[in-house]
């Protein structure tokens, strides 16, 4: 068996971590709309542009997940029902992104069976 070079791994992490945003995103915007919330005041309670609002829905950027987390309980969707259907979508391996504050992210690597 062939071992993936460093250079392959990065760009799978990337696809990876480009699907994680895009279900983050996607999930979001299904929350927002069960509560019949509009984008521009899901911005406004996190304190950023509708703009950059939408490209978290979008998946176009990560979300930090201290806003993803804050959009939650603004919404009133439990954690515990979000995880859930997140590493049931999850592909076998999927890269998640939490950033911490401003300019510090790590990369959570979840491996499902």
């Amino acid at each position: 068996m062939e071992s993936k070079s460093e250079e392959e791994s990065d760009s799978i992490d990337r696809v990876a971590l480009d699907k994680r945003n895009a279900d983050l995103g996607l999930l979001l915007r299904r929350a927002r709309e069960s509560q019949d919330r509009t984008q521009d005041a899901c911005a406004q309670y996190l304190g950023t542009s509708r703009q950059r609002y939408a490209k978290f829905e979008a998946g176009t950027i990560p979300i930090p997940m201290v806003e993803y987390e804050a959009m939650l309980l603004y919404l009133e969707i439990p954690l515990s029902k979000v995880w859930p259907e997140l590493l049931r979508t999850a592909s076998p391996r999927c890269v998640l992104p939490v950033t911490l504050e401003p300019g510090q992210t790590v990369v959570v690597v979840l491996q499902t069976e």
